[in-house]
């Protein structure tokens, strides 16, 4: 491939990439924490009681706050030691946890489809730069929908996409790309 087709094909990967990415951010946009918690604190709730009343968690001294939670503890006992504190966004955490993990999750499917079926599109075509700038974006399709998921995902589900993802890499370039190589030599001979 000359520069310009080389040049060609590294602006369609990484503007395909970026398409797909925004595409499916419109399509399927996602919610962000303050969808979940509210950012007013009616509180300090110092007590047990106060805490759960209002819908929060009330924790031993030595947890750590999640995201959002005040970070000082909010009742003394009578050594000015801390009894606990009360973590007013513990419920709407776990729902936008659970929320993030299922919305990554179905994001990451859908862009591995869209990135394996970009691919093979890519691998069909004839024009270098085009099918190169095609499997190029596919590939980085798929390493961002991966990447979006990857933290939650356990090791035998990474193991098993990454081994799925890497055979049909391997059987598309031996089917294709192969193929075209053989080609060619087999047009070299028969200049000669």
């Amino acid at each position: 491939m000359e520069l310009k087709e080389r040049i060609l094909a590294i602006g369609i990967a990484i503007v395909l990439a970026l398409f797909i990415g925004f595409a499916a951010n419109t399509i399927m946009p996602s919610k962000q924490w303050d969808d979940f918690c509210d950012q007013y604190y009616p509180g300090p709730f110092d007590t047990q009681q106060s805490c759960e009343a209002n819908g929060g968690r009330w924790n031993a001294p030595d947890m750590v706050p999640e995201r959002g939670a005040p970070a000082v503890p909010t009742k003394l006992d009578n050594q000015s030691q801390p009894v606990g504190w009360c973590d007013v966004n513990y419920f709407c955490n776990q729902e936008y946890e659970s929320y993030n993990e299922s919305y990554s999750r179905n994001l990451f499917v859908g862009l591995l489809v869209v990135g394996i079926a970009v691919f093979i599109v890519g691998a069909l075509l004839r024009m270098q730069a085009v099918a190169a700038g095609l499997m190029g974006g596919a590939v980085l399709t798929i390493i961002y929908g991966t990447l979006r998921y990857w933290g939650r995902a356990s090791d035998i589900f990474r193991t098993v996409v990454l081994g799925i993802v890497l055979a049909i890499l391997i059987w598309l370039g031996y089917k294709r790309i192969g193929k075209t190589i053989e080609e060619h030599t087999r047009k070299g001979k028969k200049r000669k």
